[in-house]
């Protein structure tokens, strides 16, 4: 019986063995396993941490942007208003609005060529050519 247990004993520590290498091998592919679904996840944290990072970076350069927009727009409008106040211009450059003046008097009277009354007389003659010459009379 001695030579039986020998080799029940025997058995059994080569099955221990065995059965060692293979949980061996099963942890071993566990773990390879594993590591592909976490590399992929760690690699799609970093990618979604650095899209955050690109966002609020895009987002400060569009504020920082506005910000600048709004501040042009502002002193474009206090110029504007102050172009167009013309009682300010005057005041301001007098002898300029005093020429401008000056220079639209030469504009208009030399598009009348200095006939004051040619106005009137063309229109005498228009009425006259169409047979409106009084204005209380009716035409039907």
């Amino acid at each position: 019986m001695d030579q039986r247990a020998a080799y029940i004993k025997q058995n059994i520590m080569e099955t221990r063995e065995a059965m060692s290498e293979k949980i061996e091998m099963i942890e071993n592919h566990i773990y390879k396993a594993m590591e592909g679904p976490k590399s992929a996840i760690d690699t799609v944290l970093w990618n979604i941490d650095r899209f955050k990072r690109a966002l609020e970076e895009t987002k400060s350069a569009m504020d920082h942007s506005i910000a600048h927009i709004d501040q042009a727009v502002d002193e474009t409008l206090v110029r504007v208003k102050s172009t167009a106040d013309l009682i300010g211009q005057v005041k301001q450059d007098p002898w300029i609005m005093v020429g401008s003046a000056i220079l639209m008097g030469y504009v208009i009277g030399s598009l009348n060529r200095g006939d004051l009354f040619a106005m009137p007389q063309a229109r005498t003659q228009v009425r006259g050519g169409c047979g409106l010459e009084s204005p209380a009379s009716p035409v039907f």
